[in-house]
């Protein structure tokens, strides 16, 4: 019988293929590359036949009306064929049944002009193995980083894979040998079904997953006797450093592996595995502590583990890697023990160096975000504070590793834990000496696959610090908050950037990776929890409308239907939840825990109404709801349409005061989110919108006065109604409050416009006033969130009809602003928009792949613009100082025929 291995081999030189990197000349138009992807991996191995999602996007532009997208086993004729005409979603999901274990798959998409073909590109992935081995772990667990050992002979070198997954992280060597540098494996699912009395509500219910990851390690294998290593950490998986507050852990670690040969042998995790204690310690929290003179204890017999409840599967994830290597910008001493290195930036990851000391010296290691006035590190802004529910402090974590020495030469590099810092403090006898000393700066390695630029300086910086602090915070399949004080996926944080994230970062396959996360969070009563992957944390209504908001993102983005389709039950399971907690008037006045949150740290005391906030995140379920329904052409949307309209009627009803013209407790941009969300009675709309702008032109004087909710709708709100040059100057604003004050001084962004705890009220029924004061994180994505504003409404790329075949080109063109630039890779191509703006003169280029449509949107004064591409030419005129028009899909340059000077 002929390997499997041996045919994709020789098909691929039979055809001449390098796979997903084909160039083809098509009428004049270079091709430069399709990119197939099978659960967002490029031919990847080891793939569970649940769930296969097989996509393609092209990068270049090629005029084509149809495409095929033809699935081949092993080397047989094609035994499935979808054909369709150009939709926004590339993509097919192949019936189960057509999917075994084990096998390798060709596929191939075919573009059709005229029925005819003219273009094909190909590529192939592999399914796994029925699994057959066993959990193991060790029954003498001490929290140190467990060693587990195989030892297997070979007499005949051939195709060998790994199967593998360690609960929480784990990393293996095969001969001493390490077959890449990734860190912080697998990606953190829903793992296990937890047993915790105190917290059983919030934590049950979903679905769990395990992820198993497959390694072609036949370069590692030798003839003879081979030694397998695996090092498997708690992770998120067994988490007990903040356990005094609240222990949410699933487990001791634990290991499962196959060795999966070409002649069909296997070689399973097992009792006759054999593990230990070490001499090193790596948590999430509190970081490592290696003994190099200690010694690792004596291997014995691996335990039968009772297996995860997880669901086994495969993501589309790249594992973190090193993505910079950082070398000291500046070295001084503070005092005879202690050395700081500043590394010119915050960002996460942890140090590498050398070490050589006498045998037992101690080294530690003590990591900062900034410095205070006096030039010493301020460790708080990324310390833990453990309190409990009186505010009594129960548990101080400080970011810090160490490291006791072995006499000779030892080096130091990254174990199962990260930091967040710019400076570093190496703290040690002034007899150990210490050379190259480099910062690994570690994430997910997510393609930054657009590009934005502008006239406005603070602009510009806005996108690279959001950049930077997004990558600091990518890690291990999660975007979390920080990635220091508490490295939690919250849904409040993760679906408020969510929409920046897909315009910065080749994001589909994490997003879908996250919104996955969520669905199988939601409890049995259908609550979703303020984290995702479930962890009790903060949060509120706001928090869990993620179940809303990440799907609607996902599908304008790709319009890929199925998303909507596996959300939408779950939404309404979402929305029955609301309904459980009001009184029957649709206001909602409680949660299922403590954490009520409305428009969360604002620039003065938090204290927008957690009710009316509460009930608006309400109504924008609701309207999700409705929004799917009709997508999916469910009768169910007339009903949602209904209690819609019965939501608006209760909140004027008990929180719109007409004497006073607020809403809420008229703070905090609750009157802006009443229009916003087209609340507000059509009699009192003018008089309430010439409030909220009498309030930011005069009341704050052009400054912000929101919080995490509000700040991006704000902008956006002002944007949209015509009042740009206010959006700008708030935006542009240089004292505080301001994005100005926010970045200033900063690589990342930081949890808060004065970077220092506000005052806020907590509690259902916002009681009880906690004072602010101490420091903040400097590594907090959240109100990067606001950089989609750059891309849709700046730069005028608004991508958020893409599932309709349409780009969207609003530009907000202010009398500020000389110039703007954007383009990002998509589904269909690349698309891009330019415009420039000086003196009288104003001209625009657009770039936008075939297949799609074109509509401009955007203010100007101006009589009339024209727009030229290689075949047409049009004239434009304005309609009450707007232009409003449509064009094919191509190149186009509009101008107002003024010459720039």
């Amino acid at each position: 019988m002929e390997s499997k291995f041996w045919v994709i081999k020789r098909e691929k030189k039979r055809q001449g293929l390098s796979y997903n990197k084909l160039t083809k000349y098509v009428r004049g138009v270079y091709v430069l590359r399709c990119s197939l992807k099978c659960n967002g991996m490029i031919e990847p191995i080891g793939v569970r036949k649940e769930g296969i999602l097989l996509t393609f996007s092209l990068d270049g532009t090629v005029e084509f009306d149809e495409f095929k997208i033809r699935l081949f086993k092993n080397n047989q004729e094609a035994i499935l064929e979808y054909q369709n005409s150009v939709s926004a979603f590339w993509g097919y999901r192949p019936e189960q049944k057509y999917i075994d274990d084990d096998t390798v798959y060709k596929w191939d998409v075919v573009l059709l002009k005229n029925k005819k073909e003219i273009y094909k590109a190909d590529s192939f992935f592999e399914t796994g193995g029925i699994l057959s081995g066993q959990w193991i772990e060790n029954g003498t667990y001490d929290g140190s980083i467990q060693h587990y050992q195989k030892v297997f002979s070979c007499e005949e070198l051939e195709k060998t894979y790994l199967v593998i997954s360690g609960l929480g992280y784990y990393d293996f060597s095969i001969n001493n040998r390490k077959i890449d540098e990734t860190y912080f494996k697998p990606v953190v699912t829903n793992y296990d079904v937890r047993k915790n009395p105190k917290y059983e509500k919030l934590l049950t219910g979903g679905r769990q997953t395990v992820t198993y990851e497959t390694y072609d390690v036949t370069s590692l294998i030798k003839i003879g006797e081979n030694i397998l290593d695996v090092m498997v950490a708690g992770g998120f998986y067994h988490n007990k450093d903040q356990a005094c507050v609240v222990d949410v852990s699933f487990g001791e670690p634990k290991l499962y592996f196959e060795l999966q040969f070409e002649n069909g042998k296997k070689i399973c995790s097992d009792e006759n595995c054999f593990v230990g204690n070490t001499n090193a310690f790596s948590t999430l929290f509190k970081g490592d502590r290696v003994d190099f003179a200690g010694e690792q204890e004596l291997m014995h017999a691996a335990n039968r583990a009772t297996p995860p409840t997880g669901l086994p599967i495969s993501h589309g994830l790249p594992n973190d890697r090193v993505q910079e290597r950082i070398k000291p910008k500046e070295i001084r001493k503070l005092s005879t023990k202690e050395t700081l290195y500043d590394f010119g930036k915050n960002h996460s990851g942890t140090v590498t160096f050398k070490a050589v000391g006498n045998r037992g010296e101690k080294i530690l290691l003590k990591f900062a975000e900034i410095l205070d006035e006096d030039g010493t590190p301020n460790y708080e802004t990324g310390t833990w504070h453990g309190c409990d529910d009186d505010g009594v402090e129960l548990d101080t974590i400080l970011q810090e590793n160490c490291y006791y020495l072995s006499g000779g030469l030892d080096q130091i590099e990254p174990l199962f834990s990260w930091k967040a810092y710019r400076y570093v403090v190496i703290e040690t006898a002034e007899d150990v000496e210490i050379s190259d000393v480099e910062s690994l700066f570690i994430h997910m390695p997510l393609e930054k696959d657009s590009h934005f630029e502008c006239s406005e300086p603070i602009f510009n910086k806005l996108e690279t610090v959001f950049r930077q602090t997004l990558y600091s915070n990518m890690h291990s399949g999660l975007i979390s908050d920080c990635p220091h004080r508490e490295k939690l996926p919250y849904t409040g944080d993760g679906h408020m950037i969510a929409k920046a994230v897909l315009y910065e970062l080749d994001s589909v396959p994490y997003m879908r990776k996250w919104l996955q996360d969520i669905l199988d969070a939601q409890t049995d009563t259908g609550q979703v929890p303020n984290a995702a992957p479930a962890f009790v944390c903060g949060g509120g209504y706001g928090w869990g409308n993620a179940i809303c908001h990440v799907p609607r993102y996902l599908y304008q983005f790709t319009g890929d239907i199925q998303i909507v389709k596996e959300s939408y039950p779950h939404i309404v399971k979402w929305l029955e939840y609301y309904s459980n907690n009001h009184d029957g008037d649709y206001i909602i006045r409680r949660n299922g825990q403590k954490w009520m949150l409305g428009d969360w740290l604002a620039p003065e005391a938090v204290s927008s109404n957690i009710y009316y906030i509460s009930t608006v995140c309400y109504l924008q379920a609701m309207q999700c709801a409705k929004e799917f329904a009709i997508l999916l052409e469910n009768s169910d949307s007339s009903k949602w349409s209904e209690l819609c309209d019965n939501i608006k009627k209760a909140i004027n009803a008990e929180f719109f005061d007409k004497e006073k013209l607020t809403y809420g407790n008229g703070v905090q941009g609750e009157n802006m989110l009443a229009l916003a969300e087209d609340i507000v009675p059509t009699e009192y709309k003018k008089l309430l919108e010439e409030k909220v702008i009498h309030h930011y032109r005069v009341e704050t004087n052009f400054h912000l006065d929101t919080g995490i909710i509000l700040t991006p709708r704000l902008i956006e709100w002002l944007t949209d109604h015509g009042y740009e040059e206010t959006a700008y100057r708030i935006m542009t604003q240089k004292s505080y409050p301001s994005y100005y004050c926010l970045m200033e001084n900063e690589t990342t962004l930081s949890e808060h416009w004065s970077k220092k705890w506000p005052d806020y009220y907590l509690g259902d029924d916002n009681s009880r006033l906690v004072k602010g004061g101490g420091d903040l994180s400097h590594s907090h994505p959240m109100y990067g969130s606001i950089v989609s504003w750059l891309y849709d409404r700046v730069a005028g790329l608004d991508l958020s009809k893409l599932s309709e075949k349409i780009v969207c080109i609003c530009p907000s063109v202010t009398e500020h602003m000389e110039h703007a630039k954007t383009w990002k890779n998509t589904e269909f191509g690349t698309v891009s928009v330019s415009w420039m703006r000086k003196d009288n003169g104003f001209s625009m280029q657009i770039d936008v792949p075939k297949n799609l449509d074109i509509e401009c949107k955007f203010p100007m004064k101006d009589e009339k613009l024209i727009a030229r591409s290689r075949d047409n030419k049009f004239t434009i005129y304005n309609q009450n100082n707007h232009f409003n028009f449509k064009l094919p899909a191509g190149s186009w340059t509009v101008t107002n025929e003024v010459k720039n000077q």
